[in-house]
């Protein structure tokens, strides 16, 4: 029955003896029956004891179980399955599919081989590259790839060189979610190559990535190329030209170039819009002699020819007619040279000025007209003080003067001698209108400058006129300086403020209260005066009385400024700051 097998079988005892062969096993030996029985299969076939059939016997014999293996045999030189089964008396072996394990082995090796070359090849790429390999279900549907082979800049990128034989879904799960494990499927299904730019934030990557696809059998060769810092750039591009563009449209600007060589003239979209035209219209340096106001021609055709000629940087400003509208720009331009120091192109921006050029235009109006109202105010000012120091020699000490005068014709020796007490009545009399004329021209002379500002300085000039002035109006003055002293002009310009804004509240405010605040700080004097008074309405706050004119026109002179906070029925606080340095006339 044995040798009816077609497969070659031996027995051995416990201690490795042949017991039993059929003729395929003779075959295999190359040795007959009578040559083999009763001899010690090691010492028969020494060179097997380096082979794994010598494991998978002695493994059989030592501990009673069947074993199994496949290798090389010394002896046919051929793949063989050899199975050894443990019996009551030794073992039987068997050599089974010689050929057909053969045949598999050799595949095995040369597609072994076909990797290692291939291998080779993917090594030698800068490309990330990986050969993918599809798993199927029971239906037939991929659910996943083998990686079956990856490049040494796949294993850089990725940090790994353990991904062989991983599943490509399971270790990177992220394919799912980008769309690239359809794009796999896709390749595979239509044979048909698959690209596609993807950013990939999974599995602690934050990169963008290019990828292709091509078939291979039931799989797919795939390159990954980083192209971050490239996705980087162009985002980078973009969000330049975006601000290009909404900076041309804020600032009213626009950027040309002009080729040399070429003649040609490109327009950023900030230029169409300046000169009211659809992007695309054909335009030339000549569109500046096209618009361009008569006043302004001599300096187009100066433009035009400097930009056609590339001779030299400029600088200037044409007053166009656009539209009908007048547009005033600002042309700036700059000429590109090669390494020779030949001019290549112009470059250059025109600025929208027109604006600009209007509000200068306005500002010296309004600046002559300010002029003009500090002049009628300061004079009418003059003239108001003139009128006061006026009233009071005329209606006090020119009324006094003339009283003495009378009272002096009494006051003579015949009237000494005729009746002696009236003599005295009328030199006492005299005396006392000498005394209150006196007093009368020291109150014009401290009206004119107050001699307490000129003795003891401003805080005890600001605190004589909150003295003075208390009465129906209680002044509550507060003072402070971070300087000993303030030049003489300054102290009479803060003392002067301060005065007409105290004699504004005795006269027009209404209130029973006010605070005065006058602050000497590091680049600055505060001054503020706030009552408890009627207030006063928008239409007042404009209109430029006596006293607020003064105070205006002497901020302005010393580049002030004056705020007027009110509500009709709460009150009334002005604010004047004068800006100043110290050490500085």
């Amino acid at each position: 029955m044995l040798n009816t097998i077609p497969v070659a079988y031996y027995s051995l005892d416990l201690n490795g003896n042949i017991t039993l062969v059929n003729p395929a096993a003779e075959r295999f030996f190359g040795m007959q029956q009578q040559q083999m029985i009763g001899k010690n299969i090691w010492e028969l076939f020494p060179d097997t004891v380096n082979d794994p059939s010598f494991s998978v016997i002695h493994l059989a014999i030592s501990q009673n179980t069947e074993s199994v293996c496949e290798y090389l045999s010394p002896i046919s030189n051929t793949w063989i399955r050899l199975t050894a089964i443990p019996g009551r008396m030794g073992i039987v072996v068997s050599a089974t599919n010689i050929k057909a394990i053969t045949a598999r082995k050799t595949v095995e090796q040369k597609t072994a081989q076909h990797l290692e070359n291939l291998q080779a090849i993917l090594d030698t790429t800068l490309m990330q590259m990986s050969v993918l390999e599809a798993i199927r279900d029971d239906q037939g549907k991929i659910v996943d790839f083998y990686i079956k082979a990856v490049n040494k800049e796949m294993e850089r990128m990725t940090g790994r060189d353990d991904l062989q034989d991983k599943k490509y879904g399971q270790e990177y799960p992220g394919i799912f979610e980008t769309g690239v494990f359809e794009l796999i499927v896709k390749t595979v299904e239509t044979g048909q190559p698959q690209n596609m730019e993807y950013f990939y934030q999974y599995e602690g990557f934050k990169q963008w990535f290019a990828s292709s696809f091509v078939k291979l059998n039931d799989g797919v060769v795939g390159t990954n190329m980083d192209i971050t810092q490239r996705k980087v750039m162009e985002e980078e591009r973009m969000r330049n030209l975006t601000l290009l563009q909404q900076s041309e449209d804020i600032a009213q600007i626009g950027n040309w170039d002009f080729e040399l060589g070429s003649g040609i003239f490109t327009w950023s979209e900030g230029m169409y819009r300046l000169f009211d035209l659809e992007k695309g219209v054909e335009i030339s340096p000549e569109i500046y002699l096209k618009e361009v106001d008569l006043k302004s021609l001599q300096n187009a055709k100066r433009v035009v020819r400097l930009i056609r000629s590339g001779k030299t940087d400029f600088d200037e400003i044409l007053t166009l007619k656009i539209n009908g509208q007048k547009r005033v720009l600002r042309i700036k331009a700059s000429v590109i040279r090669n390494s020779l120091g030949q001019p290549v192109r112009v470059v250059g921006v025109d600025f929208d000025i027109t604006a600009i050029r209007d509000a200068e235009e306005k500002i010296r109006k309004m600046e002559a007209e300010q002029q003009l109202e500090i002049i009628k105010v300061t004079f009418a000012t003059q003239e108001e003080e003139r009128r006061r120091i006026s009233e009071s020699l005329h209606n006090g000490l020119g009324q006094l003067l003339f009283a003495i005068k009378i009272g002096m014709t009494s006051v003579n020796i015949q009237e000494a001698i005729s009746s002696p007490d009236q003599f005295d009545q009328s030199k006492a009399y005299t005396e006392s209108l000498l005394v209150e004329a006196i007093q009368e021209c020291r109150k014009i002379s401290h009206e004119l400058m107050p001699a307490t500002l000129e003795e003891f300085g401003l805080r005890s000039a600001i605190d004589d006129v909150c003295k003075q002035l208390s009465g129906t109006v209680h002044f509550d003055c507060h003072y402070s300086s971070v300087m000993p002293g303030l030049e003489k002009y300054l102290e009479l310009a803060v003392f002067r403020t301060v005065q007409e804004l105290m004699l504004n509240v005795v006269k027009h405010a209404g209130g029973t209260h006010a605070e005065v605040i006058v602050a000497i700080q590091q680049r600055e004097i505060h001054i503020s005066v706030k009552d408890n008074g009627r207030g006063i309405g928008r239409y007042q706050k404009t209109k430029n009385g006596i006293g607020l004119a003064f105070i205006r026109s002497k901020a302005k002179l010393l580049n002030g400024t004056v705020d007027i906070n009110s509500i009709p029925g709460a009150g009334t606080e002005v604010i004047v700051n004068i800006p100043f340095k110290i050490g500085v006339n």
